[in-house]
């Protein structure tokens, strides 16, 4: 999944866990506002969702909040039947590992103030 390597820097918006439907949806964002706080500088939001959910871990050696999650990489290792994602984030000791049956990576550009 070469397209999971333009998430490198992303922000971390979110996790969203659906439980019964074996789903986990993160919400990332690249890019940069603008400098009147428009976002005519191109922010990309991104919606990764893991289906077919096997395995789901997160780890980190500190319990403290996160002030900025970015990602450091985001990797995905194909097996015949699973996909293994990995995710990492700079200047954390933390990640995200999940197994899962398909992988479904969306983009969407915000709509700036002069759009809405």
């Amino acid at each position: 999944m070469s397209a999971l390597d333009a998430l490198s820097g992303a922000a971390l918006d979110g996790v969203w866990m659906d439980v019964p439907r074996h789903r986990v949806t993160f919400g990332l964002r690249t890019g940069a506002e603008g400098p009147g706080g428009d976002g005519q500088h191109g922010f990309t939001d991104h919606t990764l969702t893991l289906e077919e959910v096997t395995d789901f871990g997160f780890r980190d050696a500190a319990d403290t909040l996160w002030a900025d999650a970015r990602v450091a990489a985001i990797t995905a290792a194909h097996d015949p039947d699973s996909i293994r994602v990995h995710i990492t984030f700079r200047g954390r000791s933390g990640a995200v590992e999940a197994t899962c049956g398909k992988a479904v990576l969306r983009r969407s550009r915000p709509a700036t103030r002069e759009e809405r």
